[in-house]
């Protein structure tokens, strides 16, 4: 039971629902199966899809000093994740992740990767940017998502993007290991496409669109 809980109304009329909270407090929301999640004030609000019944509100204030607008909520794999505040990997800053059960609402774990860049959730695993030499992240680190338990990590010089497909990156989410490297950089974010990602690898001015296959990194012919 929360005991300083924030008012919400939900309104329903003719098979649609409308959530109303204080002004100014409400985030992006996130559709995962049967619930709709949002962030009220910086706490995790579960909705039910269909009719709009909260379902719990967590105790748990998780953003820091960011607009709503900037907030928000990754559900993956029974897990919810949140950022205190908005990074980016052109604007790194401090923020600390939050690790929530999307069935109840209960802090998890939580994670202060100093300077956080990005971060990507996938199934059992949370895969963090972070860290800083002269001014720039060079860490990639992975995690249980359910236990906070550090399953790997690797500095690099620089990461130009960070994509999972299908529970990989370059490498293995779970695992950490090289799975397939590219000789020449993509000059766009990797774009998932079933099992294979789609490239577009050059320097800006010699640049050919590229399909390769997520497991090897060999091109697709054809």
């Amino acid at each position: 039971m929360v005991t300083d809980a924030i008012p919400v109304r939900v309104r329903r009329e003719g098979g649609l629902w409308t959530l109303t909270a204080p002004p100014g407090t409400l985030s992006r929301p996130v559709v995962r199966g049967n619930r709709v999640f949002v962030l009220v004030d910086g706490r995790p609000v579960a909705c039910d899809r269909a009719d709009g019944t909260v379902v719990w509100q967590s105790p748990h204030r998780v953003i820091g000093e960011q607009e709503p607008w900037q907030a928000g909520l990754t559900a993956t794999g029974g897990h919810l994740v949140a950022p205190t505040a908005w990074t980016d990997r052109f604007s790194p800053g401090r923020a600390t992740l939050s690790v929530l059960a999307a069935e109840s609402g209960s802090l998890l774990w939580e994670f202060d990767p100093g300077e956080l860049a990005e971060y990507r959730a996938d199934r059992e695993t949370l895969v963090v940017w972070h860290g800083r030499e002269g001014g720039r992240p060079i860490r990639l680190t992975g995690f249980d998502l359910g236990t906070g338990r550090r399953l790997w990590e690797h500095a690099f010089g620089s990461v130009g993007t960070m994509q999972l497909v299908a529970g990989r990156a370059i490498a293995s989410v779970r695992h950490g290991t090289l799975l397939w490297r590219r000789p020449r950089p993509s000059v766009i974010r990797p774009v998932p496409t079933g099992d294979q990602v789609l490239l577009i690898e050059g320097d800006g001015q010699h640049d050919r669109l590229l399909l390769v296959d997520g497991d090897t990194g060999a091109a697709v012919e054809g």
